[in-house]
């Protein structure tokens, strides 16, 4: 593994964000160079010569949400550039793993290892926070500082192909190209309880959310039901089905964290 390393990550509530920041202490007392950026706000990435590419991010219908696969496609050709991705989920993925490595090696990265961490479910939840979520934060936390130095010592691993990994993919891209995700699954705004803070449409990472002619928030097309307003929300307006809303963290905290931008 290189000394240089980048790693591009999502987070919409937090479990990627932990994951991804215990990932890069534990890089950099391998003595790694980490750089982290945010993939929202990354508009161009031109060098991964001589670097070393990481990418981070939650599960989503079996896949993983549009404006990461559109930051993936979006990478420039490598030139064995070596490469290794984290997801968190709450159970199941099927159709991310093996198709992200088949579209980096088609763009000639090298392929160094892929995990997939359970966390806490962030998706209609019917309870608050339990001593069950802790347990899984922390032992997610401890599997990212794992998988570094499996990374640094050069044992990780990759899995091969396999049947159900391009149909599970194939389910992800219907589901959000048709638009079915974002419309069933997008938070509604209880506009009584808005208090007009703008927070929800200045972090929302794909512009879907605006303030109407009363400052109060109001959630459009384009929604990837990330569910980062949802948790963001400390005042209740934003609601899902009567689920209980969920953070690993402070949304703030993960939003500040790292390098915001990179072109």
């Amino acid at each position: 593994m290189k000394q240089d390393v980048d790693i591009y990550f999502f987070s919409g509530t937090g479990n990627t964000y932990l994951a991804v920041r215990h990932l890069a202490d534990a890089l950099g007392a391998g003595g790694r160079n980490v750089n982290v950026f945010h993939i929202e706000t990354v508009s161009d990435v031109v060098a991964v010569d001589n670097r070393v590419v990481g990418v981070a991010f939650p599960v989503a219908a079996q896949g993983t949400y549009p404006l990461v696969w559109d930051f993936i496609n979006s990478l420039p050709e490598g030139n064995d550039t070596e490469v290794f991705m984290l997801d968190t989920l709450a159970g199941f993925s099927g159709g991310i793993v093996e198709p992200l490595g088949d579209i980096f090696r088609k763009k000639g990265y090298t392929l160094l290892g892929a995990i997939e961490i359970i966390m806490p479910s962030n998706f209609l939840r019917r309870r608050a926070g339990t001593d069950d979520d802790y347990v899984l934060l922390e032992k997610g936390c401890q599997q990212a500082r794992a998988f570094a130095a499996k990374l640094v010592e050069g044992s990780s691993c990759w899995p091969e192909n396999n049947f159900r990994a391009k149909f599970f993919y194939l389910v992800n891209k219907v589901l959000y190209g048709c638009g079915l995700f974002g419309v069933v699954f997008s938070p509604r705004v209880k506009r009584q309880e808005c208090v007009s803070c703008g927070l929800c449409a200045r972090f929302c990472p794909v512009g879907a959310i605006g303030l109407d002619e009363n400052g109060k928030a109001k959630i459009g097309g384009g929604c990837q039901a990330c569910m980062r307003c949802f948790g963001l929300c400390q005042h209740g307006a934003i609601t899902k089905f009567g689920a209980q809303p969920y953070t690993a963290t402070n949304i703030l905290e993960m939003i500040n964290y790292g390098t915001t931008t990179k072109s």
